[in-house]
């Protein structure tokens, strides 16, 4: 047996003595692991960050849903506008009071607005003038209705051409229709909002 073999073989004979009498410190080195309440202390962390970030994904997404509910009804709201200056037509006549949008916050309805076509030129909407049912995103609702800065339940908003103004009106009264209206939308938790400003001259604002 070479010197070289020699030593090998007495190496491997040392090792087997040690590991007859346990681990050598050379040994314990090796051995890793976590405790249990460590591993408890990284699950509760990552239980809470899990949270946090589903909380925030949550807010945003029902503010990303309000935001574009709010844009949807300001553009439907011009959209009303330009059927009357375009003088789109309704079961084959073009109506007489021209177009409109009916806003109400009185569930369950509070979801819904409706664009019509005022055939009787009475500036509110009519079960027989419905010309889309729109429903608002899923978790948003109309929560508020201000008419010239006084609450009411109703609107009705009707484009009458070629006059450019509109018809901001709550019932069948033209003497209590105003100049301006505002109509909030909120999310369901209430946590955010969104106001659409509409003024006699069709002028459409989104606010926060």
């Amino acid at each position: 047996m070479n010197e070289l073999n020699k030593k090998k073989f007495v190496g491997f004979i040392r090792l087997a003595r040690k590991s007859n009498k346990g681990f050598t410190p050379l040994d314990k080195k090796y051995q890793t692991g976590f405790t249990i309440v460590e591993l408890l202390v990284s699950i509760a962390i990552i239980v809470l960050l899990s949270g946090i970030f589903l909380a925030n994904m949550h807010y945003g997404n029902q503010q990303g849903e309000l935001n574009m509910a709010a844009q949807k009804l300001a553009s439907d709201i011009r959209l009303t506008q330009s059927y009357a200056l375009g003088l789109k037509k309704f079961e084959s006549n073009r109506p007489d009071g021209g177009w409109g949008i009916y806003f109400t916050k009185i569930n369950p309805n509070a979801d819904h607005y409706i664009i019509y076509a005022d055939k009787n030129t009475d500036h509110v909407f009519d079960s027989d003038e419905e010309w889309q049912d729109i429903k608002i995103s899923k978790g948003i609702k109309i929560i508020d209705i201000k008419k010239d800065g006084s609450n009411a339940n109703k609107l009705y908003l009707t484009f009458e051409p070629p006059n450019p103004k509109i018809w901001i009106c709550s019932n069948t009264n033209p003497n209590q229709c105003k100049p301006k209206a505002e109509i909030t939308l909120s999310d369901d938790s209430g946590n955010f909002t969104k106001i659409i400003k509409v003024n006699i001259f069709g002028l459409v604002d989104v606010k926060n």
